[in-house]
């Protein structure tokens, strides 16, 4: 069941957080360029762990 919430709720989340760094350390982007993608990803958690927390309520 851990494997199962894991795969679930926090793989997503923290890819697209993984998603931001990776523009930010690897491909050497500023802040300026991704931030309307870095603040869609926290909209998008956002949403996603309101659901989750209505779905398991």
């Amino acid at each position: 069941m851990i494997l199962y919430a894991i795969l679930r709720f926090y793989l997503p989340i923290g890819l697209m957080i993984g998603w931001v760094f990776y523009q930010l350390v690897i491909k050497r982007k500023s802040w300026d360029s991704i931030f309307a993608d870095a603040l869609t990803c926290c909209v998008f958690a956002a949403v996603w762990i309101f659901i989750a927390y209505l779905l398991t309520k």
